[in-house]
């Protein structure tokens, strides 16, 4: 049975690539949220499907002893390891700050969640990826990391495309000598979602990119998944949107 954890699966798209991937009566689930427990969401999932088919796991990454906890909990839902990792869990708190107002206690808050702590997953998941049958890792990320198209998207979530530039160089980087041993690696925006993050840039696209359609969580996670589970390890490593379609790095 296919294996899968999904990070920051308590709301928005990971709670949606939860729900989506256990629509699969094969697939075994595994989401992650700070405090699973206050999560009704996640309580409401887990009293819905068995424990072989659903399971959560504690885990915030600001907090360095949880990553290795929840890696140790894992392992022991999944001995017989993960096929499928979703980094998805993220921040975005100054979304529409310009860099000379940066709040730079804020922005090490933001690199540490959405850059350092997804390379820590990574180290700490690793020997779980390497026992899985699929062994398939998939970074969410943005189109503000993109080196490239940055000068479209000029004072929005400025912050915010730092540390997903960081993220996307993880993936290139690591990706590539993953690669060598069989783990596929892709990074994939997931568009403009219809969630509380989505919706704080609502003034800035209505302004400089009226044409962007915002997407119910449920087609991005759909997209997302099945840009995922058709990677093919050749191909790695990618830069994807949710629809399938290259982005430049």
């Amino acid at each position: 049975m296919p294996s899968y954890l999904v990070t920051g699966a308590n709301r928005g798209l990971g709670l949606a690539m939860v729900k989506e991937l256990l629509k699969d009566p094969q697939n075994v689930v595994v989401g992650t949220a700070r405090d699973p427990g206050r999560c009704e969401a996640l309580e409401a999932l887990t009293k819905e499907y068995p424990s072989d088919r659903f399971a959560s796991v504690a885990l915030n990454l600001l907090v360095k002893y949880t990553i290795d906890k929840a890696a140790e909990d894992t392992a022991a839902l999944l001995p017989n390891g993960l096929d499928y990792l979703v980094n998805n869990a993220g921040v975005c708190h100054q979304n529409v700050v310009p860099f000379e107002s940066v709040d730079m206690d804020v922005l090490v808050e933001e690199l540490h969640v959405n850059t350092a702590a997804p390379l820590y997953l990574l180290q700490k998941f690793l020997p779980l990826i390497r026992k899985g049958s699929e062994k398939k890792v998939m970074l969410i990320s943005s189109c503000l990391g993109s080196l490239e198209a940055a000068p479209m998207f000029l004072g929005c979530s400025d912050s915010y495309s730092l540390t997903k530039a960081g993220l996307n160089m993880l993936g290139r980087k690591w990706g590539a000598l993953l690669k060598e041993e069989g783990v596929t690696v892709v990074v994939v925006h997931p568009g403009w979602i219809d969630t509380d993050m989505g919706s704080h840039i609502e003034d800035w696209v209505a302004q400089h990119a009226p044409e962007t359609r915002k997407l119910p969580p449920s087609e991005s996670a759909e997209g997302c998944l099945k840009v995922f589970q058709i990677a093919k390890l050749e191909n790695a490593v990618e830069y994807y949107t949710w629809d399938g379609t290259n982005l430049p790095w």
